[in-house]
């Protein structure tokens, strides 16, 4: 079964590793406290954008993570920012919201945040789309799901990769054993 899988190439597809698994349940556990402090503590209307600030914060390591929430919070203080400022001087028009954008995504890079990049120009058309007052939430909550997101990632079973390099030396042994397998089998047929 392995083999034919393999062959396919299907058959890293269909398993997950238990860091993996630790990683997406620790991401949900942060998604979901975050939701619920957002509720209790801040009394926000959109808990669901602390949750996504969890989401987007965890990732593999404890670093990845903490780099990943200071980028996220950057960038989306400086859309709302951004967004704030040019709403406020020149209104909403097809020409500002092309200004905003082109210019969140110029900031976004220079600011170096890498695959967050992005969140300078989202944060700055949702304030455009959901008004100023939106902003001062979305920065909060964004915040509080980074910070959730990063307690989570470091406080609950931190990752370590001496298991996932084990397990990914013991698929590349497997994949060798079953290739010159293959090999040997081809050999035993002979040549045409």
């Amino acid at each position: 079964g392995w083999r034919r899988l393999r062959r396919l190439g299907l058959r890293r597809w269909l398993t997950l590793e238990r860091d993996t698994l630790l990683r997406i349940a620790k991401t949900a556990l942060a998604a979901t406290v975050a939701w619920e402090l957002a509720i209790v503590l801040l009394h926000s209307t959109l808990p669901a954008l602390a949750a996504l600030g969890a989401i987007l914060t965890v990732q593999v390591t404890v670093k990845q993570t903490v780099t990943f929430g200071v980028q996220q919070v950057v960038g989306v203080t400086v859309g709302v920012g951004g967004a704030l400022v040019l709403v406020g001087v020149l209104g909403v028009h097809l020409w500002t919201v092309a200004l905003l954008i082109l210019a969140a995504l110029v900031v976004g890079n220079l600011l170096r945040l890498g695959r967050q990049v992005n969140q300078v120009a989202i944060s700055a058309v949702l304030v455009l789309a959901l008004g100023t007052g939106y902003g001062s939430v979305r920065i909060i909550d964004t915040l509080l799901g980074a910070v959730v997101g990063v307690l989570v990632n470091a406080l609950l079973a931190p990752p370590t990769h001496v298991r996932s390099a084990a397990v990914e030396i013991t698929r590349v042994a497997e994949d060798l054993g079953l290739l010159l397998s293959d090999m040997g089998n081809g050999l035993r047929r002979g040549c045409d």
